[in-house]
C-alpha cells in the first residue's frame, strides 16, 4: 500500500470534495419563461484584470444591442460561500437583467480556499476601478454602476459598497479606489451575509467549513482581520442605496434585519423586499427560481430599484 502525504488541512480536502460534487450542476437556478429574452443578449466582451500581487480577475459582459447609448453598468458577483461557484452559473441572470437597457459585467474570482480572504475582495475592487476607467470601450455610463451579487457574492457586493463610500475603512482592508462614490449609483443584495459575530448562530449549511476556508482558521472567531468582514460594521451616511431581499426560509434572514437595521441607522436610502410571514417558504437564493411567483417579483423589484437610482 502506497501512503500519499500532503500538506493540505481536513477542510482543504473536504473543500475539494465540496467543488467536485458542486460542479455536476454549472448552472444555478430556472430560467423561467425568460429563454427567449435573454437569447436576444450578446456577450459583447470578456476582460482578464491585472491585480498587482494577486491572481488576474475575469470579466464577461453582456449587451442586448439596441442602439441606446451610455447604458448603466450593472456589475454582478456569483454566490458560493467565497469557495465553490462562477460566473458561468448564473449567466442567464447577468443576461436577464442585461435584458433591460443595462450593461452586466459578471465577474469571475478566485476561490478559497486557495485564496482567502483578502484575494476576492482586492480583485472586485479591482475589477471596479478598472471597468470605472474602461468605459468608452464599452459604452456604459461609468458613472452610473451598480454592483450586486447573491450570498457570498452578496456580502462581497456589499463590502465593496463600504470600500467606495469610506476612506478608512478601504486604508485597512489594502484597497486602492480610483472610483468616486458617487459613482456608485447603488447595491443588489441577495440573501447575504453582513455581520461575522452573529452569523454562526443562524446555522447556515457548512457554514464553519466555508468560513473556515475563506479566513483559514478553524476557529473563524479569532481571525484576527474578521472585523472586516463585517460590513455593517463599516456602513456610514455616503453608503450607496440599498435594494435587498431575502427569502422567509433562509437561515440568513436574520442578516438581512441586522443590516436593515444599520442602513436606517445611518439614514441611508433602501428598498426591502421581505418574506416575513408570509409563509411563502423561500429557501437561500430564491430569486434564481424564475418558475415561482416570489423570484420573478424581486426581478421586478430589482429592475424598479436601478430604475429609480441610474
Amino acid at each position: 500500500m502506497i501512503s500519499i502525504i500532503t500538506s493540505c488541512s481536513t477542510n482543504d480536502a473536504f473543500m475539494w470534495a465540496f467543488k467536485k460534487v458542486s460542479s455536476f450542476s454549472s448552472t444555478q437556478g430556472n430560467i423561467g419563461e425568460w429563454g427567449t429574452t435573454i437569447s436576444e443578449v450578446d456577450l459583447i466582451g470578456k476582460e482578464m484584470i491585472e491585480v498587482p500581487g494577486y491572481p488576474e480577475a475575469e470579466v464577461f459582459l453582456y449587451e442586448k444591442k439596441d442602439g441606446v447609448e451610455k447604458k448603466p453598468l450593472i456589475i454582478f458577483i456569483h454566490g458560493g460561500g467565497w469557495c465553490i461557484g462562477s460566473a458561468v452559473g448564473i449567466e442567464w441572470y447577468a443576461k436577464l437583467l442585461a435584458s433591460n437597457g443595462y450593461i452586466v459585467a459578471n465577474v469571475d474570482y478566485s476561490l478559497a480556499p486557495e485564496y482567502k480572504y483578502p484575494v476576492s475582495t482586492i480583485q472586485l475592487v479591482e475589477s471596479v476601478n478598472y471597468l470605472h476607467e474602461k468605459s468608452e470601450k464599452y459604452g456604459y455610463d461609468r458613472d452610473s454602476i451598480f454592483i450586486g451579487g447573491n450570498s457570498a457574492g452578496a456580502h462581497l457586493a456589499s463590502q465593496l459598497g463600504a470600500i467606495f463610500t469610506n476612506e478608512e475603512y478601504a486604508k485597512k482592508v489594502g484597497a486602492e479606489t480610483r472610483v468616486p462614490k458617487e459613482s456608485i449609483r447603488g447595491l443588489i443584495l441577495y440573501n447575504g451575509v453582513y455581520n461575522f459575530d452573529t452569523v454562526g448562530e443562524c446555522k447556515f449549511p457548512f457554514w464553519k467549513q466555508l468560513v473556515w476556508g475563506y479566513t483559514g482558521k478553524k476557529d473563524y472567531k479569532k481571525y484576527e482581520r474578521l472585523d472586516e468582514l463585517s460590513t455593517i460594521k463599516h456602513i456610514t451616511p455616503d453608503y450607496p442605496a440599498v435594494f435587498i431581499t431575502v427569502g422567509d426560509s433562509d437561515p440568513l434572514e436574520p442578516q438581512t434585519y441586522e443590516f436593515i437595521e444599520k442602513l436606517e441607522d445611518n439614514n441611508v436610502d433602501y428598498d426591502a423586499l421581505l418574506w416575513t410571514g408570509t409563509k411563502a417558504k423561500l429557501w437561500h437564493d430564491y430569486i434564481y427560481d424564475q418558475n415561482t411567483e416570489e423570484a420573478v417579483k424581486a426581478y421586478e423589484e430589482t429592475l424598479n430599484f436601478i430604475e429609480k437610482h441610474k
